[in-house]
């Protein structure tokens, strides 16, 4: 947020609008598996960490550059990095599956049938 002069509330809408744009691109635009996806902390705890890790890399390649007329490029290359497009959405471990069976168990009963 330092780095790109983001204020907290900027920063959260752009998480949150990523993480509704992932579930979209990648469940093939089907409203229930937005709806069962996003209505859970498992998800948004998954999608935050993911959002972290790409800032990570982010930061190590682009913390250096500080100087203000590198703050436009800066905030491109950002939401470039962090287009939820570039994010696999098959994790290559069990982290995927985990927090699908999150979901399974905090929905419960209230599963939305596709």
């Amino acid at each position: 947020m330092r780095l790109l002069r983001l204020s907290e509330q900027e920063y959260a809408e752009a998480v949150e609008a990523f993480g509704y744009r992932y579930v979209r691109f990648n469940c093939n635009n089907c409203p229930n598996a937005e709806l069962y996806l996003t209505r859970t902390r498992a998800f948004w705890k998954w999608w935050m960490r993911q959002f972290d890790i790409r800032d990570e890399v982010f930061l190590q390649t682009y913390g250096e550059y500080t100087a203000p007329d590198c703050l436009p490029w800066l905030r491109q290359y950002w939401l470039q990095h962090h287009a939820p497009e570039a994010v696999h959405p098959w994790v290559p471990d069990a982290v995927w599956q985990h927090m699908l069976d999150l979901i399974d168990a905090e929905l419960g009963d209230q599963k939305i049938n596709a």
